[in-house]
């Protein structure tokens, strides 16, 4: 690497420190009440123990970990958990390609007792990724989510699930199911059977960047998600990946078009936009949508972190920032996604 390279590298990873310290105290505050004035902003309504995973997470960063990692995600995700707790939302959490974990560690921290956490992805089956947006290993990402679960559940009282096993000891824990196959031809049913008859609460798309394959992956968490959760599509807004945007909107036309001629049992139930940033687009049901805006606009874990609402895909969304890494070091040459 050049001397430029280098000096831009090691600028990252102090911009990296310094928002994960940022994250931190705004993660930490959350959990302390507010006196803003508004009763129901007031109220403490986040889950503690999320929210210190999380935080400890921002702290441990990559862990060596391959991939990308903004800390400003942790806050994110800190605030669409507090509006389940808040609304009562119980459900699985997802991630359509894993790679080597460094994602799917936060949802799996963000996972409650009853709960199920789904991984899916074509790993040593390689021919599915037709576009290489990131070859996962999956000896890597359980060894990874493990040592994660270890260094960001340390405090915590229910450390051993429901098997007595963390995942530490070579076999997956209850609370993880492993889907190994190709998204797109995976049927919806297979991963709510994977989540025992769950809905899933928070599902993250992260799989094969091309069009058709970003196309099917969002038609399975539209069939699969609780009326109140959220879809995360990564990599929208990476130049690297133009098929990620490209399906994103080839989904959403569609959907549009088959509920206009009145839709039925084969069509899958719509999704908009309510949040953009940290290079990833976030959707919800439409019913859903104002109330899921309105509380990453206000609440303690987000509102600093808003800068403007802009229209997308027809509808009004939150602008979070891009994030340091999505916007510096997102499609370098040697550059890895996860």
């Amino acid at each position: 690497a050049s001397t430029k390279d280098a000096k831009r590298a090691m600028a990252g990873q102090r911009r990296a420190r310094e928002d994960a310290v940022a994250v931190v105290d705004v993660l930490k505050g959350s959990t302390t009440a507010d006196d803003s004035g508004d009763d129901e902003l007031d109220a403490v309504v986040v889950n503690p123990a999320t929210v210190a995973r999380l935080a400890r997470y921002a702290e441990w960063g990559d862990g060596g970990v391959k991939g990308f990692f903004e800390p400003g995600l942790c806050a994110l995700y800190a605030s669409l958990d507090a509006f389940h707790v808040r609304n009562g939302v119980k459900g699985s959490l997802a991630e359509i390609g894993v790679y080597h974990g460094k994602s799917f560690a936060q949802l799996a921290l963000m996972r409650r007792d009853d709960e199920r956490c789904v991984a899916v992805d074509c790993f040593d089956a390689q021919e599915h990724n037709v576009d290489d947006s990131g070859a996962g290993d999956r000896a890597a990402f359980e060894r990874n989510v493990a040592r994660a679960m270890r260094a960001c559940r340390e405090d915590d009282d229910d450390d051993e699930d429901e098997d007595g096993s963390d995942g530490s000891d070579g076999t997956d824990p209850a609370w993880l199911r492993v889907v190994e196959a190709d998204s797109a031809t995976t049927p919806p049913e297979t991963l709510t059977r994977a989540a025992d008859g769950q809905t899933l609460r928070i599902f993250s798309i992260d799989g094969c960047h091309t069009e058709s394959h970003t196309a099917a992956d969002v038609e399975t968490a539209s069939r699969t998600l609780h009326d109140l959760g959220v879809v995360v599509v990564d990599d929208a807004f990476n130049p690297d990946w133009p098929g990620v945007v490209a399906g994103l909107f080839r989904w959403t036309e569609r959907n549009r078009n088959r509920n206009r001629n009145g839709g039925g049992a084969s069509t899958a139930p719509p999704l908009v936009p309510f949040a953009i940033g940290y290079n990833k687009v976030l959707m919800c049901r439409p019913d859903a949508h104002d109330a899921l805006l309105t509380h990453v606009k206000t609440s303690r874990e987000t509102r600093a972190s808003v800068r403007k609402t802009a229209e997308f895909l027809g509808g009004e969304v939150v602008v979070l920032p891009h994030g340091w890494i999505s916007t510096f070091h997102g499609n370098e040459r040697l550059s890895s996604s996860n």
